[in-house]
């Protein structure tokens, strides 16, 4: 990404700015288009841009739409989404529009102080027999309590769709368990052995098998059990990499290592390749992987992971990047580690094992917006599970049509055309810079105004910096942010200045902050008369909007951009 000095047309600092790519390769990619004279109706760059996104998010299944609002509206109606669903009121306005559009009743609960996400707790309490879905937002880009909410939809029988507009990019880390001894029964391939303890090491340092006799005989069998029954895409890539296959490099299948049986290894390059369904994006199964991973990353192993798909279909790009794993040097033993799934190139998904937000629930949405850590000037995305539901939303972003003459289904028109998509391909290159000029933006706000008496941060933000506070959750520990908004929270009563005070001196001063989200969704007049709408039901949300500003917060803000918003703030 190219260093930009941030201005208006009119000097003024604005809340975000869109990560432009570079006009000349744009202008490239536009002659492309323009020579094809297929511009729209999913061509070759919507087709890539859909790869590109799923392997950079680590999702199995992602479809393109036109904007933010559709994806909303279109997994409301994939899930046939009926009667009641729980939301949060503290959102942009399209969450709880796209429940109304569908025929349904937004039911508004309150939201958490730590985070602005709903509470999980108050959902259980707002369930009737016409509930039939949660739709939580990652709100600011962090994730609400996931497994908490599955565990209540569950248990009720209800769809659970995630906006998650502002979290593109957000991972949440693998837990680090205590090593432990492995337990009876045939063993299951995601139990890290103690230091020290079950492997035999070959020359190299890296762990061969497990010196436990019967473990390792149990795991024999169940490696044997495998190699009987492949998958096609592991009989695919055996057929390429078996005797020496690949460029003359030697490769082991279903080769035990430690507590763990690889799909594919090269012990002398120090290389296992995995092949996953797309079960495997989803918790607790990319969870047991991550540990997995860094089990193997520590005994000096690369793990490089394919779906299953990647293999079927992308032949020739997969075995690209197994050819670039075998001539890179194999990582040191104990040395740097390797993400849960194969990271882009220079990614910042690279490094401990962490599973997509994305993961969790039914559906997630995305939006592109300009305003987004990553754009295509207007866009969204929906993540699904598996393909039949993928080429169920493709029909129903085509006006439902399955070929030239068929029509399955009453669709709608949200395609995203072939310029966007390009725009949204070089966009990509640079979306890891971005993330980490935001996240820099982000610890010299906090460096400067956590100690500000009255003006309150999230826990989560200072303890990614390092620092604590007395509302702290661990919360922040567990998860990669992307740095989407720098909200702070103004107590009128100890800073000695009300919110809207400070929101209109920033603005005397050429910063545009924004009051993200005031006001309330439930105090707008198609909502404001439901039952669940009213301010004593939603004491923490309401509270919240009226302190709420969101800082000057992109990729392109320089040092004096910032001190100059830290300035006015200390200046009070």
């Amino acid at each position: 990404m190219k260093s930009e000095k941030f201005t208006t047309a009119t000097g003024n600092l604005t809340v975000t700015s869109p990560l432009l790519p570079d006009l000349e390769e744009f202008h490239g990619l536009l002659k492309e288009i323009w020579a094809s004279r297929w511009v729209t109706n999913m061509g070759r760059f919507h087709e890539q841009l859909e790869r590109s996104l799923a392997e950079y998010l680590k999702v199995p299944y992602i479809s393109l739409f036109t904007n933010g609002t559709l994806p909303l509206l279109t997994a409301l109606q994939a899930l046939r989404i009926k009667g009641e669903v729980i939301t949060t009121p503290y959102s942009f306005v399209a969450t709880t529009h796209a429940i109304w559009w569908n025929g349904c009743t937004p039911v508004f609960v309150d939201i958490e102080e730590d985070t602005c996400g709903i509470d999980p707790d108050k959902i259980e309490a707002a369930i009737t027999p016409r509930t039939t879905a949660i739709m939580p937002v990652h709100c600011y880009g962090h994730p609400v309590k996931m497994k908490r909410i599955q565990e209540i939809a569950d248990h009720y029988g209800l769809k659970v769709i995630y906006d998650a507009a502002h979290a593109f990019g957000v991972e949440v880390l693998a837990p680090q368990p205590a090593p432990q001894p492995p337990k009876g029964g045939v063993a299951a391939p995601y139990i890290a052995p103690p230091l020290g303890g079950w492997g035999a090491c070959c020359a190299s340092g890296r762990v061969r098998h497990s010196a436990d006799p019967v473990y390792y005989g149990k795991l024999k069998d169940y490696a044997k059990e495998n190699r009987n029954h492949p998958t096609d895409a592991e009989e695919l890539l055996w057929n390429i990499l078996s005797g020496k296959g690949l460029d003359g490099v030697k490769f082991r299948r279903q080769h035990i290592i430690g507590q763990y049986i690889a799909d594919f290894a090269c012990i002398d390059k120090g290389l296992v390749i995995e092949l996953d369904g797309h079960h495997h994006s989803l918790p607790p199964v990319c969870e047991d992987d991550a540990i997995r991973t860094e089990y193997l990353n520590n005994e000096g192993y690369k793990v490089i992971r394919f779906t299953n798909e990647q293999v079927l279909h992308h032949l020739d790009d997969t075995l690209k990047e197994i050819r670039k794993a075998v001539q890179a040097p194999p990582p040191p033993k104990g040395g740097a580690t390797y993400g849960a799934a194969t990271p882009p190139s220079g990614g910042w998904g690279a490094g401990r094992g962490a599973c997509s937000v994305l993961s969790f629930g039914d559906m997630s949405t995305l939006s592109f917006h300009a305003t987004k850590v990553f754009n295509t000037l207007e866009g969204g995305a929906l993540v699904v599970h598996d393909e039949q539901t993928k080429q169920h939303i493709d029909h129903l972003k085509n006006f439902g049509f399955t070929g030239e003459t068929e029509v399955v289904a009453p669709g709608i028109n949200s395609k995203m055309d072939e310029v966007r998509c390009a725009y949204g391909l070089l966009n990509l290159k640079q979306v890891d810079a971005a993330i980490e000029a935001r996240r820099k933006v982000a610890g010299k706000y906090v460096e400067a105004l956590k100690d500000v008496r009255g003006i309150r941060m999230f826990p989560y933000m200072l303890e990614s910096f390092g620092y604590q506070s007395p509302l702290s959750s661990g919360e922040g520990s567990g998860v990669r942010l992307n740095y989407s908004y720098f909200p702070i929270f103004v107590s009128a009563k100890e800073y000695g200045m009300t919110r809207d005070e400070l929101y209109f001196k920033l603005q005397e001063q050429g910063i545009f902050g924004r009051r993200y989200f005031y006001p309330l969704i439930s105090t707008f007049s198609p909502y404001r008369n439901l039952p669940s709408a009213a301010p004593e039901n939603l004491p923490v949300a309401t509270r919240i909007a009226d302190e709420v500003i969101c800082l000057p917060m992109h990729h392109a803000l320089s040092e004096e951009d910032v001190q100059k918003v830290i300035g006015v703030i200390h200046r009070n």
